[in-house]
């Protein structure tokens, strides 16, 4: 399983196999192309209409509607631009230049597997791209808190896309992911 490590007087690096690359090029794929269809679409509408971008686009006021609509007019833009620069540079981490999932620039071994190096602020990109995917996935999934654990995902409707445990597993598998890139950053 993938985890993020640092060495001695390094950068941040992950290790990755194929399976997990394609994985993470999908779920950047996905995230830049629901919010850039956010954006389009109007995001005071999207957020009202669609509960993984109400959770990505919070509201700055609770208690107060009309102070709530203010501050996401004003802050809305920004905040999903960032989410889709952070979702592009996770995707051009992971694709070649054809635009198949794979390490660009990885460091291979025979034991080691693949490897994204992360210099500077990018690990941080990667630690906002992994919130963001997993709050993606629990709004879809109906998780309401951080703990996953004992939460039973409903049963897949005949035209359902998405396999509900599939999903679980790969939300599971980001919360580890979070938890090892916030090791890693914690140390530095």
């Amino acid at each position: 399983m993938s985890a993020f490590v640092r060495p001695p007087a390094g950068p941040v690096v992950l290790r990755l196999d194929e399976q997990e690359t394609s994985i993470l090029g999908q779920l950047a794929g996905q995230l830049v192309e629901m919010l850039e269809d956010a954006t389009r679409a109007g995001l005071a509408n999207a957020v009202e209409l669609d509960p993984a971008m109400a959770r990505l686009v919070p509201e700055g006021y609770r208690d107060d509607p009309e102070a709530a609509a203010e501050f996401r007019r004003f802050t809305a833009d920004d905040l999903v631009g960032g989410k889709v620069n952070a979702a592009r540079t996770v995707l051009a981490a992971l694709t070649t230049d054809d635009g198949d999932a794979s390490v660009s620039g990885a460091s291979t071994g025979p034991e080691d597997g693949a490897a994204v190096t992360l210099e500077g602020e990018t690990a941080w990109t990667w630690l906002r791209f992994l919130n963001d995917t997993r709050l993606t996935i629990a709004a879809r999934l109906g998780i309401e808190e951080d703990d996953a654990e004992g939460f039973e995902p409903p049963t897949p409707e005949a035209d359902d896309e998405q396999d509900p445990q599939l999903m679980l597993a790969i939300y599971s598998w980001l919360g580890y992911l979070q938890e090892s890139i916030v090791a890693v950053l914690d140390e530095a």
